[in-house]
C-alpha cells in the first residue's frame, strides 16, 4: 500500500510560479506548505538577493488561496 505525498514545501522557481504549481498539485490532491519566517530559497545568497522571495503580512491576502498550510519555525524546543 502506497501512502503517497500529502504536502510539499516549495521554494525557488516553484514559488515564482505559484499559481501553476497550485493547479498541478491540486489535481494530485497535494497541499502546499510554507514556513513564513524563512525565505523560500535554497540559494547561498538568500536574504541578501534583492530579487529574492520575501513574505510579509501584506502578502497573505494574495497567498491565502495558494498556500494550504502556513507555519513558523520556532527553533528547538527544550523541555525540563
Amino acid at each position: 500500500m502506497s501512502m503517497g505525498v500529502s504536502d510539499v514545501y516549495i521554494s525557488d522557481d516553484l514559488f515564482y510560479n505559484l499559481k501553476e504549481v497550485k493547479a498541478f498539485l491540486t489535481e494530485k490532491n497535494i497541499q502546499i506548505r510554507i514556513i513564513l519566517n524563512r525565505i523560500p530559497s535554497t540559494s547561498p545568497g538568500k536574504g541578501y538577493d534583492l530579487c529574492g522571495t520575501y513574505i510579509s503580512p501584506r502578502d497573505m491576502p494574495f497567498l491565502k488561496d495558494l498556500i494550504d498550510v502556513a507555519e513558523f519555525d520556532c527553533g528547538k524546543i527544550f523541555y525540563d
